[in-house]
C-alpha cells in the first residue's frame, strides 16, 4: 500500500489536517478493494469480516480494562478532530522478508497532522526478546500508543495555531525531537522505548504475555485468537483475557 505521509496536507502539515479525520477507521479488503469501517465504542459490528470483528473485540476489551490511568484507546476513540486508521495487512505480506518487526505491524504519521495509521494484522503474536510470547492485543495498544502521541503533538500544534504562543512551539519540536532520538541501543528510538514501557509492558503483564524489553530480537508467529499468546493449532483451553469482557469478546470467543 503505498501513501504520501504530507500530501493530503499540502506539505504543510502544521495548519492542515484532514477534513473527514474523526474516531478510529479499520481498513480492510473485501472482493479485491479496500473498504473502511468506522469503529465506535458500545456499536456491535454485525458483520461476518473477521478482521473487523477482532479488532473491534481488542478495542473494547482495552477500553473497559485500561492497564493505566489514561485511557488511550478512549480517547482515540471519541476525539472528533483526529483518526487512527487501523489497516488491515496479510499475512503473506508478514512473512515477507522474513517478517522484521519493523516491517510488519508499525504506525506511521507525521506528529503534527491528524491522522494515524497502523499497518496490523489481528492474528500475530511475538516470541520477544526474552523468550516469551505475546498476544496480539498487546501488540495492538503499542500501536494505539504511538498513535495517542500523534493525537497529543497534533494537539500542541493546534494550540499552537489558536494562540501563537512561541513556547508551545519549542515545546512541540522539543518533544519531537527527543522522541526521535535514540539514546539506548536496545530501541530503535526513544518513542518506541516509551511507548513500551509506558503502555505495552503494564498490559502484557495484565494479559499474562511474556515482557519485550528491546525492539531486537523478536519474532513473529500466528495465534489462536487475538487475545492469546498460544499460537495457532494449540490444544488445550484457552483463557480469556482477565477483567471485564465486553459483549464483543463474549460473542466472537466463547
Amino acid at each position: 500500500m503505498e501513501w504520501d505521509r504530507y500530501g493530503f496536507v499540502a506539505n504543510n502539515p502544521i495548519i492542515f489536517k484532514d477534513p473527514n479525520g474523526t474516531y478510529i477507521i479499520i481498513y480492510y479488503e473485501e472482493d479485491g478493494k479496500q473498504q473502511g469501517y468506522r469503529y465506535e465504542y458500545g456499536v456491535s459490528y454485525e458483520g461476518d469480516n473477521s478482521f473487523i470483528q477482532n479488532t473491534v473485540a481488542q478495542l473494547d476489551y482495552l477500553i473497559e480494562n485500561s492497564p493505566i490511568d489514561e485511557n488511550i484507546i478512549q480517547q482515540l476513540a471519541t476525539d472528533e478532530d483526529f483518526k487512527w486508521e487501523i489497516v488491515n495487512i496479510t499475512l503473506e505480506r508478514m512473512h515477507t522478508d522474513d517478517a522484521k518487526l519493523s516491517d510488519g505491524i508499525t504506525t506511521l504519521g507525521i506528529p503534527t497532522t491528524n491522522v494515524a495509521r497502523t499497518s496490523y494484522f489481528d492474528l500475530v503474536g511475538f516470541k520477544t526478546n526474552t523468550g516469551g510470547l505475546q498476544s496480539p492485543v498487546s501488540t495492538l495498544y503499542h500501536e494505539g500508543g504511538h498513535a495517542y502521541l500523534r493525537l497529543q503533538y497534533y494537539q500542541l500544534a493546534q494550540k499552537y495555531q489558536e494562540t501563537k504562543d512561541p513556547n508551545i512551539l519549542i515545546e512541540l519540536e522539543r518533544t519531537i525531537e527527543k522522541m526521535e532520538s535514540t539514546t539506548s541501543t536496545d530501541y530503535l528510538n526513544d518513542e518506541e522505548q516509551y511507548v513500551n514501557e509506558t503502555y505495552e509492558i503494564p498490559l502484557a503483564k495484565q494479559m499474562g504475555d511474556g515482557i519485550r524489553t528491546s525492539d531486537f530480537g523478536s519474532k513473529t508467529y500466528e495465534t489462536t485468537n487475538p487475545f492469546t499468546s498460544k499460537p495457532k493449532g494449540f490444544i488445550g483451553p484457552i483463557n480469556l483475557p482477565p477483567g471485564k469482557l465486553p459483549k464483543s469478546v463474549i460473542k466472537t470467543f466463547r
